[in-house]
């Protein structure tokens, strides 16, 4: 729940003689003994200087901590060093990072010849969330960061691809690249953390094609049940699968089943509370009528263009692969890896992988984060 913010203390400081406030009033002076590190509103600062600046928040531990740094001229970058109020601590990881990465605005001001360092830190609701691709990546933050996280958001995405041939002239990383890069940019534009990716699916039916790696459906369902379950112990409600290939649908919707079934099982604080959530990205609507125009029917159902042509733009090496190849092998029912080499020889369900562009890549990669964005809102809410 929101709470309103709640008074702070902040210093804005100018070089070059001239100092300023929040509402940019100019002030002269001297420094004051009974302000940290004797830096106060009407302390004069030589401008090539690198300032430290301490700024006392007056906040609950539950707020977040916006950054707005105005950095003019040659001034130098302020260390921001956060402290704890002696009544109203804040969380360690809230001081160490996520002051610093929730960074509103980055400007340079110049007023006349002084460069000016202008600092202003306020609190909001936490709904204010890390957006840069690295804050919002699970494997690059600490413990204290994720329980921290977890104040404010209880929702994770989890990226779960395959690792299976995509025809001779597409990536065997295909699936997992694809569900990567969207659970990514789904993350950026929500905030919401993303999980590493689960980079191997049920993929059985493509093992007559060397480079396949798969999982049985019976492991699938394990890996994915004692995920979710140890996201759930930690105080995860909200678990969003970006799935990147078909194959593993009906084993992952299984896995959610039985997790719920083991949170209750196990009296996990979350059990009433945990819901998961599959997100096909390829399957998203735009997704599917932005495809339907650029191919038609040569978009097939394996190694499409559609999914070739987000590899495309997230690894430009794989250009050189791409070439024309014969008609392939129409779609059909799966048996088996022999019978599917079989049916069809070169990989290929009914596509035309040679029709892809990276430029088609990024209105793909577009339109899934759109969609899958506004699902995960919802989901959250």
């Amino acid at each position: 729940m929101s709470r309103e913010p709640e008074t702070l203390s902040f210093w804005t400081i100018a070089g070059g003689g001239k100092i300023f406030d929040s509402n940019q009033t100019v002030h002269g002076g001297q420094p004051r003994a009974d302000s940290p590190d004797g830096i106060h509103p009407h302390t004069y600062l030589p401008a090539q200087a690198l300032i430290r600046i301490v700024i006392l928040l007056l906040v609950a531990e539950s707020d977040q901590i916006n950054v707005d740094i105005h950095n003019g001229g040659v001034f130098q970058p302020a260390l921001l060093v956060f402290e704890k109020h002696p009544d109203r601590p804040l969380l360690d990881a809230v001081l160490s990072k996520l002051a610093v990465q929730h960074v509103a605005a980055a400007s340079c001001t110049i007023l006349g010849s002084s460069p000016i360092l202008s600092v202003s830190v306020m609190t909001s609701a936490p709904t204010s969330l890390p957006t840069t691709a690295e804050a919002i990546r699970l494997a690059l933050r600490s413990w204290p960061e994720v329980e921290a996280y977890l104040t404010q958001c209880k929702g994770i995405i989890l990226p779960l691809g395959s690792t299976e041939q995509h025809g001779p002239t597409g990536a065997i990383g295909t699936d997992a690249l694809t569900a990567e890069a969207v659970a990514l940019e789904v993350g950026r534009r929500t905030g919401v953390l993303v999980a590493p990716t689960q980079a191997y699916g049920m993929a059985e039916h493509h093992l007559g094609f060397p480079g396949t790696v798969s999982l049985q459906p019976t492991t699938l369902l394990a890996v994915l049940h004692d995920v979710v379950l140890s996201l759930a112990r930690h105080g995860f409600e909200r678990i969003f699968v970006v799935n990147g290939h078909g194959g593993n649908i009906a084993t992952t919707r299984s896995a959610f089943a039985q997790a719920h079934t083991s949170a209750t099982a196990q009296g996990l604080p979350v059990a009433d509370r945990l819901r998961c959530q599959l997100a096909n990205w390829f399957m998203a609507g735009p997704v599917l009528q932005e495809a339907r125009k650029l191919y038609g029917d040569r978009e097939g159902h394996h190694a499409t263009p559609s999914e070739i042509a987000l590899t495309l733009l997230l690894e430009p090496s794989l250009q050189a692969k791409q070439r024309a190849l014969p008609e392939p092998a129409p779609a059909g029912p799966i048996h088996g890896p022999a019978d599917f080499r079989q049916r069809h020889p070169d990989g290929r369900m009914g596509s035309d992988p040679f029709l892809a562009r990276a430029a088609h890549g990024e209105r793909f990669l577009d339109l899934a984060a759109t969609a899958l964005s506004e699902d995960l809102r919802a989901f959250l809410n």
